[in-house]
């Protein structure tokens, strides 16, 4: 069973990367005085481009999952997930507020023996759907553990968030690239 989703609808990929890419021909036809945003910018291309390439697939096999990330580099990288170290399977309501666009649906995935969950990229309207792919997933693995969860998960992927801290400062070099080039002029 292979699953594979977008992390970003299509549509802001290529408005992300075309701005980014208009921005950068701007500043290096521009002139000297446009240079010291170079570094912000690049940043902005970058992220264009992985939001225009990148997706999620997760594939379940009778030995294990594997996700897969990519293809561009984002300091989350892929992993391989073998059948012993999985607990179980879970569905759950993923509430969006307005904030984000009520972008509400059901998921699934795998609850990892530590905690973690893996978050299968497919999302259902119902939650039968939901059940029934969760059903799927843990008679591919031969694992009986399975139910409706609520909330977070109960332990956070620390990947994830070390891959934020790097984007993070990423950001903050390319803004003092820029404040350092402008005060070198």
């Amino acid at each position: 069973m292979v699953r594979t989703r977008r992390w970003i609808p299509l549509w802001t990929g290529l408005v992300l990367f075309a701005l980014g890419v208009a921005a950068q021909c701007l500043l290096w036809f521009g002139g000297p005085t446009l240079r010291p945003a170079v570094g912000p910018f690049t940043l902005l291309t970058y992220l264009g481009l992985v939001a225009l390439c990148n997706r999620t697939r997760m594939t379940v096999r009778s030995d294990g999952v594997e996700l897969r990330r990519g293809p561009i580099p984002t300091g989350v990288g892929s992993e391989w997930i073998p059948r012993e170290a999985i607990a179980g399977g879970y569905w759950r309501w993923n509430y969006q507020g307005p904030k984000s666009g009520n972008v509400s649906h059901w998921e699934t995935g795998i609850v990892h023996r530590d905690g973690r969950w893996l978050r299968n990229p497919a999302q259902f309207e119902t939650e039968m759907q939901a059940a029934e792919e969760t059903a799927s997933m843990m008679g591919i693995l031969g694992v009986r553990e399975m139910g409706r969860v609520e909330g977070l998960p109960p332990k956070q992927d620390r990947r994830v968030g070390l891959a934020t801290v790097v984007w993070m400062l990423l950001s903050l070099a390319a803004l003092g690239s820029a404040v350092v080039l402008e005060f070198r002029r």
